[in-house]
């Protein structure tokens, strides 16, 4: 098996946001046992997990996922499980994180599940550089990350619109690719050490 750390992608950082929500979901079902809507929210996300990881080797650049059918057809599916009484936020445990006006318009789409990725990755490097014994290395992916999530949060902010034109579109999405391109080079294959070291400080402050 191959234990080699997963490509920076969209849908790696994808895969990271729906790990965690399900391994919150399978730590609630060990303790408690799940409600109505957690277990629903567990069928939906499974196949989902399941498909974006299949996609990981495929997915080197940001949009560019090689065979992604399958994924697509699998956000698809989530998506009609989900509307209208699961919103994105709450489906992946991100009402927080997610500005109010937002919360239940989002669009369960690969746009989206990467601007939450994302917003997963800079509360980890922010945590970890709040603590004052961050080094420069970190402090560079916090910023590198924040601005991949400033340029994530706008491709969604024009979807969310009615009819954004077409050219603010474009540069939204360019500056969404620059941004990833550069967020790549800077964290790189770091992603699960950051998670780690991120996992370890909120278990010290538990």
């Amino acid at each position: 098996m191959d234990h080699r750390p997963a490509p920076f992608s969209a849908v790696s950082l994808i895969v990271d946001a729906l790990s965690e929500r399900l391994a919150t979901l399978n730590r609630i079902e060990c303790e408690r046992g799940l409600s109505a809507n957690e277990f629903r929210q567990l069928e939906i996300l499974e196949p989902l997990h399941e498909a974006a990881r299949a996609t990981v080797p495929l997915a080197f650049e940001l949009f560019v996922v090689g065979s992604a059918a399958p994924f697509r057809e699998a956000i698809r599916r989530a998506r009609e499980a989900a509307q209208p009484d699961i919103p994105v936020a709450e489906l992946l445990g991100m009402r927080e994180a997610v500005p109010s006006g937002w919360r239940h318009r989002l669009p369960l789409n690969i746009e989206t599940l990467l601007w939450l990725g994302v917003t997963r990755l800079v509360d980890d490097l922010s945590l970890i550089c709040a603590v004052g014994v961050s080094s420069p290395e970190r402090q560079e992916q916090l910023e590198a990350s924040r601005r991949l999530h400033a340029a994530s949060g706008r491709t969604v902010e024009l979807a969310l619109q009615a009819s954004a034109p077409d050219q603010k579109v474009a540069r939204a999405t360019a500056r969404l690719k620059a941004a990833f391109a550069s967020a790549s080079e800077i964290i790189g294959a770091e992603v699960a050490a950051i998670r780690a070291e991120a996992a370890e400080i909120r278990a010290r402050r538990r």
